[in-house]
Parts: C-alpha cells; structure tokens; sequence
C-alpha cells in the first residue's frame, strides 16, 4: 500500500499511537484487510521508504552486456547469456528462506523457477532440513522483473565488472554515471 502521511502521538497511556494516512485509491485494500484479520488480533507492518522502479532501458543494456559477456566467454566453454545472468542473481538480490514439506520440495523448485515459463532468474535451492519437523528450507531468488532501481543498479554494476574484467568495451563513463542516476 503507498502512504499518503505517516503521523505519531503519545496516548494518556504512554504508548505511542501510529496514524497513517491512505490515499483513496486504497480503501478497498484496507477493507480487504480489516475483514481478513479480526480486530482483537496483533498486527505486524512493515514501514519503508518507496524506491524507484527498474526502468526497461536499464534492463534491455544488461541483456546486451550479458550477450557480449556470454559470447566471449564461449570462446573457452559455451555458456548462454541467461546462464550468466541466473549465476549473478543471488550476488544482488537477498533470498527468501521458506521451509517446505518433504515430499513437496522438487515440485516447489521446478514451479519456483518454470511456472510461469518467463521466470529466467527465479532460482529456489534446498538448504536441507529445517527446524520444522518434516520440512526442507528452501531459499528463494527472484529475477530482475522484480526489481528495484537499488537491485537493478547493483546488476548492472556486476555486470559491467564482468565486462571491464573480460575487457568488453561497456559503457563510457558518463553513460554509466547516467545509467546509475537513472536507477537511483
């Protein structure tokens, strides 16, 4: 939900009272919500400053750079672009470490990283057996449709280090230095 004021106050308790201010255009999700949970119960939110969305521009580079990267690369042993791009995921992205039954596993990880068919860079690995009897945590990545302007930016970054690395002409400096204002 986006917040339209954020205001605090001390109650004649001495708690402190959160007042949160929503635009229209949420009411129904809040509605949603109330009827969802009943009032009596203890709540958690999760408060954080909004960030900038990717931008396609941001993520039509990376796959150009990731294409040069994958052909140069594959001068030794072949190596796609998307393979490339999937091996870099979890050096920017923070996994989510979800426990799974047992004998659900392998169905997770296949419907984590193939349903639907656009997820290249949902990755879910078994990290072996949880504290939960009778479950495997998992940890899951989610691509860079998912992203952020802060994730994309620190894509790009790895991706352009690949490049300098493999000496893959990128980006002058002033483009990279607009790309990553662009991304925040």
């Amino acid at each position: 939900m986006q917040i339209k004021n954020l205001d605090a106050r001390m109650t004649f308790t001495g708690e402190c009272e959160l007042i949160v201010t929503l635009p229209n255009s949420e009411k129904q999700a809040v509605e949603n919500v109330l009827q969802e949970f009943p009032t009596k119960e203890q709540w958690e939110v999760e408060i954080k400053p909004k960030r900038k969305k990717r931008t396609l521009d941001a993520s039509a580079k990376a796959w150009v750079l990731l294409g040069e990267i994958a052909k140069e690369l594959s001068k030794n042993n072949p190596i796609s672009a998307e393979e490339i791009y999937r091996n870099m995921i979890p050096d920017v992205s923070k996994g989510e470490v979800i426990p799974i039954r047992n004998e659900a596993v392998e169905t997770w990880i296949y419907n984590w990283e193939h349903k639907p068919n656009t997820k290249i860079g949902w990755i879910s690995k078994s990290l072996g057996e949880s504290k939960i009897k009778g479950y495997t945590n998992t940890i899951n990545w989610f691509g860079s449709s998912c992203f952020d302007s802060v994730e994309m930016s620190k894509l790009l970054e790895l991706i352009i280090q690949e490049c300098q690395q493999l000496k893959i002409d990128t980006l002058s400096p002033l483009d990279k230095e607009r790309l990553l204002k662009l991304w925040g």
